[in-house]
């Protein structure tokens, strides 16, 4: 897909995006576009399947009732739209996508305002979608979703792609440091934590340490709170960057 752009009342809500969707068709991906508003998937969704052959509906068309049995509905045809869960209501929007047998499905807030457990039948739905062959394109403001589900996350500002990659590749560029806090013993010598292999700096905050730096820190740092009994800090939390953290520092190095 190349040259996309779109603007509603002089905001942009697609800018020249030029992206390759064709390699992912072929590889089955997910793909997750982060940053998208409600007006951007529509525009993308008819430029792919009207515009582009390559991403042109697959051959056949499902049978109705092998998808609904397959997605857990086959007891619900007769249920009002109105009286189905949250869950249930996703699954149906998941079974419409795949009526054609396409070979790349646009899913736009498929979680927004599910409880944890639907949220997570959800993940399964869109994950075995995948795995049959079909490229998914997600568009989500959860990143721990995209982390967990996708090969590439796309994230867009003002209607541009500023950045692409995997998940990690996109942590690695844009996420924060690691980081290692705990109380000490009295006698423990936290300054001695700086010669750690990547240990970039360490604070003191009251009676808490903190311990900051490249995510090789973990295990030095955790092995030299051990006291002589292999026991550390109740109170040790590790924070290591995050899909989010890498967003968040991403999108804030973009003018407005």
């Amino acid at each position: 897909m190349s040259n996309a752009s779109k603007v509603y009342d002089a905001q942009t809500a697609v800018g020249s995006v030029c992206w390759g969707l064709t390699r992912s068709v072929n590889n089955a991906n997910c793909v997750h576009l982060s940053g998208v508003n409600s007006k951007t998937l529509p525009y993308l969704t008819g430029y792919a399947f009207g515009k582009q052959s390559r991403c042109s509906p697959g051959p056949g068309t499902g049978n109705p009732e092998a998808l609904l049995a397959q997605w857990g509905l086959e007891t619900k045809r007769r249920t009002s739209f109105a009286d189905l869960s949250g869950g249930q209501r996703q699954r149906l929007f998941i079974i419409l996508a795949l009526l054609n047998n396409p070979r790349v499905v646009f899913f736009d807030e498929l979680t927004q305002g599910l409880d944890p457990v639907a949220r997570r039948d959800v993940w399964d739905a869109i994950s075995d979608v995948r795995a049959r062959g079909t490229t998914v394109v997600l568009v989500s403001h959860f990143m721990d979703e995209a982390e967990a589900l996708c090969d590439r996350v796309a994230v867009m500002v003002k209607g541009r792609i500023v950045d692409i990659g995997t998940p990690t590749d996109l942590i690695q560029r844009h996420g924060r440091a690691t980081t290692v806090e705990f109380t000490p013993p009295a006698s423990f010598d936290a300054d001695a934590l700086t010669r750690l292999p990547d240990v970039e700096h360490v604070e003191h905050h009251g009676e808490r340490v903190r311990v900051t730096g490249g995510p090789a820190l973990i295990a030095p740092v955790c092995a030299a709170t051990l006291d002589a009994h292999g026991h550390g800090p109740l109170d040790l939390r590790i924070h290591q960057p995050s899909l989010e953290d890498a967003l968040v520092n991403l999108t804030a190095s973009k003018p407005t």
